[in-house]
Order: structure tokens, then C-alpha cells, then sequence
């Protein structure tokens, strides 16, 4: 499990999960794979996708960023892809960390809800934005 935190960048599954690393989507916006001492802890499990009362789609995004260097280190924006079965792109957002900077050894907590997503997404990727 510890070679699946190693990467930067996450393809869950929304609904059958898989970790692999991120290849630049189609759009000008990419993935950045790594990012020198920080580490991406998105568990599945902390995920949540559920159809709203009103039938919209709402896709709840739940995780960590660590830094495991020595020093302090600058948080990107980050970049959630959601893909659907042709792994074709469905939808974008691009949202900015509670906090730039981690001091070396910190966490910070990504909390972020996605109303009125298309029904057809199956996968979500997390990158880094270059």
C-alpha cells in the first residue's frame, strides 16, 4: 500500500477502485505527476458519489496532501478530472489548497463537493496543475 501513496497523482474509480498515474488529459490544463516532497492520500473509501433528492449529481472529494521533505514546500492548485466509461473527459474543476505552504512533516485536510456532475463519470483523477 505504501507504493500506491507514492504517487502524485490518483485515478479512482468511482466505481470499481484502481490507482495509476496520471497522463495529461485532453484540454490545456495538465496533470503534473510529481511534485518534489509532497505525496497525494486520496483513499477511495473517502470518496462519495450519490444522486441528490432532486437528481443532481454530487461527487464529494476527501483526502490529504503530506509533505514528506525536510523543509517547507508550496502547494499547488490541484486539478479533478472526472472521466466516463470511453474515459473521455466529462468534467473539469480546478481548486486551490486551504493552505500554499506545508511545513516539513505536515498535512493539510481537501475537502471539496462537486454539485450537478454528468451522470456518465466513472473515473476521477487528481493531479497536480502545471
Amino acid at each position: 500500500m505504501r507504493e500506491l501513496a507514492m504517487f502524485a497523482a490518483l485515478r479512482l474509480s468511482m466505481l470499481a477502485i484502481m490507482l495509476a498515474l496520471v497522463a495529461s488529459p485532453s484540454g490545456a490544463t495538465l496533470l503534473v505527476p510529481k511534485v518534489d516532497g509532497l505525496v497525494m492520500e486520496f483513499p477511495p473509501e473517502q470518496q462519495q458519489r450519490r444522486t441528490m433528492p432532486d437528481g443532481t449529481e454530487y461527487f464529494g472529494l476527501s483526502g490529504t496532501i503530506r509533505n514528506d521533505s525536510a523543509q517547507e514546500v508550496v502547494v499547488p492548485d490541484l486539478l479533478i478530472v472526472l472521466r466516463d466509461e470511453q474515459e473521455r473527459t466529462v468534467y473539469e474543476a480546478i481548486i486551490s489548497p486551504p493552505r500554499r505552504r506545508i511545513e516539513a512533516g505536515a498535512s493539510i485536510t481537501v475537502s471539496q463537493g462537486f454539485a450537478d456532475v454528468p451522470a456518465s463519470a466513472r473515473y476521477v483523477e487528481i493531479g497536480w496543475v502545471s
